[in-house]
């Protein structure tokens, strides 16, 4: 089994507000519609983990950039699992198609001492795993319940007028065998 992931610049789901960015909402329905394993986006300067709907959305903009500012009074998205600002790293993602899942690993290498400030980071030797989540690459197949037909075939069955335009017909069986259907059809009411 294999995984089907995004990835873009603009992340949907982002930290300072609560809904996904409109610019970007025929990709959401897509990635639902299709129930991607899951998204990658970058331009916030931060690590972000979200799920919606059973789908993780990563922003992974902490390349190196000073950090996007966030704190105790940002706003996120219903669905926010992870935010770790002020920390310089990158995300390590592995996949396990015999499993049917991926694991993804966000290593930070530095810690930021302000926002926008020209400090030196603080390296961390060795990196530290800040945040890892293992999730499926492909749900199980959809399959769903068979029919189960309830009918008796020795039930006898009613006559039944059908009007296709201005003609009629009349479908009956014998009551003994479901595929027993005889179609008499006739050009209009009253004829033979």
């Amino acid at each position: 089994m294999s995984g089907v992931f995004t990835i873009h610049h603009h992340p949907i789901w982002d930290a300072g507000r609560t809904n996904s960015n409109s610019d970007l909402v025929p990709w959401e329905k897509l990635y639902h519609q299709y129930n991607i394993s899951g998204n990658f986006a970058g331009h916030t300067h931060n690590y972000q983990r979200y799920n919606i709907g059973g789908i993780p959305y990563f922003v992974v903009g902490n390349g190196g950039a000073p950090n996007d500012d966030v704190n105790n009074s940002t706003k996120y998205p219903d669905g926010k699992e992870a935010v770790l600002p002020m920390q310089l790293g990158y995300l390590k993602v592995t996949v396990d198609p015999k499993n049917n899942t991926a694991t993804a690993w966000e290593v930070t290498v530095a810690k930021l001492s302000c926002w926008e400030c020209p400090a030196t980071p603080e390296l961390y030797n060795p990196p530290v795993i800040n945040d890892t989540v293992t999730f499926r690459l492909k749900p199980a197949p959809y399959n769903p319940p068979k029919p189960n037909p309830s009918f008796n075939v020795s039930k006898k069955m009613n006559k039944e007028q059908i009007t296709m335009g201005n003609k009629h017909a009349e479908a009956y069986g014998s009551g003994k065998s479901a595929n027993n259907i005889k179609i008499v059809i006739s050009q209009g009411p009253g004829a033979p």
